[in-house]
């Protein structure tokens, strides 16, 4: 198993600098916006197709994300659909080696 799976790491997005970030294929991703507004796009290697979607919730414990240094006295506005993702299970295989999808979350 690669020693990063599971792993938290993040970076600020400026529209000022209009800095990018990649994604590899069979990588966990979200963002949160620390503004009233914000313009997000995706480039994706396909179409969306809901039926593969999967997540992981945004707050667990395995992974860790220090959100109390990011939001500071912040409480995030979360859809329904955010509150209700499961958790991280680090013995669960999501991807084969080469990126595939091998399931939903």
């Amino acid at each position: 198993m690669n020693p990063t799976f599971g792993s938290y790491y993040g970076l600020l997005l400026d529209s000022e600098k209009q800095n990018m970030f990649y994604i590899p294929a069979g990588f966990a991703h979200g963002f949160i916006t620390l503004t009233d507004t914000a313009v997000f796009a995706y480039k994706c290697t396909d179409f969306y197709y809901p039926e593969d979607e999967g997540s992981i919730i945004w707050n667990d414990p395995t992974i860790n994300i220090p959100w109390n240094t990011i939001l500071k006295d912040i409480n995030p506005i979360l859809s329904e659909k955010d509150l209700t993702h499961p958790p991280f299970d680090p013995h669960k295989s999501y991807f084969s080696l080469d990126g595939v999808w091998e399931g939903a979350l």
